[in-house]
């Protein structure tokens, strides 16, 4: 088993480092995928001074789909089984990557598309490595020959709903996507607000736009085989207007941007916005 992995940079401050300094250690190779669309030369000029990190320039915002895939690629070019999947604001336990291979010798090879750190609740209670229909990219090991057989992520998606997608693809293909309840990332999940005592996460409307077209379209493609995960969807759309209607500011814009995502997924519309 030989294992690289791919963290995705996009305007990344310079402090990113101390965050790939968790993980790079446990794996042979680091692709860095740079979508950043401003200067970063002073983290670029740093990662250049790791021997074992390769650096990969995007030119500008290509989305997370297609940096994962150029790192996929490459990973695979360079005789690479498996690829771990990080965010760039995301913390390793030192011990993850073994636990993941300590996970894997137990399981069959052709049968785990993705082994990776517990970001569901029910995963860290149930306390044993748990088959889930979805998790976040970022804490996965993906087997790269199952890769090639499902095929890449979706780069027409940009972001968001990326992993979904995938995972439901894995899932169906008959690939077991599993968490292990032992691997658990720092990891934030965006802008946290509080209203009337509670708290949740603040995306730009941007993202909102892309996490109700893309989500629509997963939930629509998936329909019939996992007709939970669409309801699911129904469910974040409905907390979506929630949060614009009494939480948050930029509510016009919001909520045109939110309309316009449901719209273009319905109608199937893809790229970059």
């Amino acid at each position: 088993m030989r294992i690289a992995g791919v963290v995705v940079l996009y305007n990344s401050p310079l402090d990113c480092l101390h965050n790939i300094d968790t993980y790079i250690h446990q794996i042979e190779k680091l692709f860095v995928v740079d979508n950043s669309d401003v200067s970063n030369d002073e983290l670029i000029a740093t990662l250049s001074r790791i021997p074992t990190v390769s650096y990969i320039n995007n030119g500008g915002n290509r989305g997370i789909s297609y940096a994962l895939n150029r790192g996929a690629e490459q990973a695979i070019s360079e005789g690479f089984t498996h690829l771990l999947t990080m965010d760039d604001d995301s913390r390793a336990p030192a011990t993850m990557i073994a636990e993941m291979v300590q996970y894997l010798s137990t399981q069959p090879a052709d049968q785990v598309g993705i082994v990776g750190a517990a970001h569901s609740p029910s995963t860290i209670k149930a306390g044993v490595p748990s088959s889930v229909l979805y998790t976040m990219t970022s804490g996965n090991l993906l087997n790269l020959q199952v890769y090639k057989t499902v095929g890449p992520f979706r780069d027409d998606f940009f972001i968001d709903h990326v992993d979904h997608e995938y995972n439901l693809r894995l899932n169906k293909a008959g690939y077991k996507v599993v968490e292990l309840p032992t691997v658990q990332l720092d990891h934030p999940l965006g802008e946290r607000k509080q209203r009337w005592g509670k708290k949740y996460v603040s995306h730009n409307p941007v993202r909102q736009y892309y996490i109700a077209r893309n989500g629509i379209i997963v939930a629509r493609q998936y329909r019939r085989d996992y007709p939970a995960f669409s309801l699911k969807m129904v469910d974040l759309l409905a907390k979506e207007w929630i949060k614009i209607l009494f939480g948050m500011n930029e509510r016009g814009r919001r909520a045109r941007m939110l309309v316009k995502g449901i719209k273009d997924g319905f109608a199937g519309k893809t790229g970059r916005l």
